[in-house]
């Protein structure tokens, strides 16, 4: 194994960016800022590659159960969608905010969109879905024991509903493609990982 981790980390060395110079291209984009940048390789190469950063790039994502065991799941439109409705059943989510950490913007997020909220939250994961176009991290939540605390307050440019499903309905929205969402299929399994550990089913 320690052989095999030194070939590894020569190849990522053959590769490293030594030098780069990235700006921004000028967009009249909402959410998204386009960059444009130039990476020289240490094999002496140079790249040209472009990117997409969301928000400040930092993301969060919660796979809230209630203290029934039933899972909150948001839907609304995804105009990406490869669907005729561009329509995606997914988890709660949001960027978090200046001055946030992620269990804030998490717990933030989850309220907005369901008017849940729980005290018993666990990381369960952080990565990037796109890195060939997007440097966005998105932390996985998991909230345990949420409870209705309120009613949802979106954004006026904001079209959620949500449902409270079981762990089977959950299940067959991914089977039957409702579910065509990374993260909520992340979370499901990470949820049942969970489970494992904690000695359910």
């Amino acid at each position: 194994m320690e052989k095999f981790l030194k070939k590894i980390n020569q190849d990522i060395e053959n590769l490293r960016v030594v030098q780069y110079e990235e700006h921004e291209l000028k967009s009249d984009c909402q959410f998204l800022s386009l960059k444009e940048g130039f990476y020289q390789l240490n094999n002496g190469e140079v790249i040209r590659r472009e990117s997409v950063v969301s928000g400040n790039g930092n993301a969060v994502c919660i796979f809230a159960v209630t203290k029934d065991k039933k899972i909150l799941v948001v839907i609304q439109p995804r105009v990406t969608l490869p669907t005729k409705e561009k329509v995606n059943i997914e988890l709660p989510a949001g960027y978090v905010e200046e001055g946030e950490n992620t269990v804030q913007a998490g717990m933030r997020e989850l309220e907005e969109e369901t008017g849940y909220a729980s005290d018993n939250v666990i990381l369960m994961d952080s990565y990037y879905t796109s890195l060939g176009a997007s440097g966005e991290r998105i932390d996985l939540l998991l909230a345990l024991d949420c409870v209705e605390v309120g009613k949802q307050h979106l954004d006026k440019d904001e079209f959620v509903l949500y449902e409270v499903v079981t762990l089977e309905e959950f299940k067959l929205l991914l089977d039957s493609n409702y579910i065509m969402d990374v993260n909520a299929r992340l979370g499901y399994y990470c949820y049942l990982n969970h489970l494992m550990k904690e000695g359910c089913s």
